[in-house]
């Protein structure tokens, strides 16, 4: 049986591949990865022979969806040649990262291709660290902006929120170089503004992926969105903290969690 790994590199891979994932790369024969995953001489510094940077398949101006797909079937061709492929993938590779589930929805139709996947931090577990809060204490949700904005979904502005993708808003293509020319930030602005007012604060944030960078944030306020960070990049992400009103409690339940006089 063939095995396809899918590993999680981390958002800086160099500090934060995990130990499972480095025992998965040490005993496949092929190890796939992209400039953000890692880079050869990295990884033959971790004691991998054989590996292959499949960057160039995913095509700057490219439908995106067209582009997550030859990254499927290049897999899927790497995985005809070894009988053990890993892949790195930036980040965790069950958060946002669509080729992911496609590999594994097209691997389900082949008999002897099996698919492992592995953990990794994510960009969620470093922004967290990066702004200091803590996602449960006062509630958080999760939510990709496209998705947002097409099943518009009701924010309760009690909570905070972390938004991905607000680089691509309206947009199906692959502009990676310089998104803010086709980014339809401006409908997203409009949204939040709606339905948490435009004096609502945000960060605009990018956490440490290489040595060379540094966390990025960028403060502002919600009507405020395109002016603040008109040049995004695709590695920033939006959060917005939760409003200091949290409403009425419920009474009998607090009396449950408090210590007997």
């Amino acid at each position: 049986m063939r095995v396809v790994r899918v590993l999680g590199a981390g958002i800086y891979p160099q500090r934060d591949l995990t130990l499972g994932a480095l025992a998965a790369l040490k005993k496949s024969e092929l190890v796939l990865h992209t400039s953000f995953s890692g880079d050869s001489k990295w990884l033959q510094s971790l004691g991998v022979a054989n590996s292959r940077n499949i960057g160039s398949l995913y095509k700057e101006g490219g439908i995106d969806r067209s582009n997550y797909e030859a990254m499927v079937q290049g897999i899927l061709e790497a995985a005809s040649e070894a009988d053990s492929v890993a892949v790195l993938i930036s980040g965790n590779p069950f958060l946002g990262a669509t080729h992911t589930r496609r590999l594994i929805a097209v691997a389900s139709e082949v008999s002897d291709l099996r698919v492992e996947v592995l953990p990794g931090i994510s960009s969620l577990d470093t922004m967290m660290i990066d702004l200091r809060a803590d996602m449960l204490e006062r509630g958080c949700v999760v939510l990709d902006a496209n998705r947002l904005l097409l099943f518009r979904f009701v924010l309760d502005p009690r909570l905070s929120f972390f938004i991905y993708h607000p680089s691509s808003v309206g947009n199906s293509r692959t502009d990676y170089v310089e998104p803010w020319k086709t980014n339809r930030l401006v409908l997203l602005r409009d949204y939040l503004s709606a339905q948490l007012g435009q004096e609502r604060p945000f960060v605009a944030l990018c956490s440490k992926s290489s040595q060379e960078e540094e966390v990025r944030m960028t403060p502002g306020k919600i009507g405020d969105l395109v002016e603040v960070i008109e040049q995004i990049d695709y590695g920033t992400s939006i959060y917005i903290p939760e409003s200091g009103d949290l409403g009425d409690v419920d009474r009998d339940f607090l009396r449950m969690l408090l210590p007997e006089a």
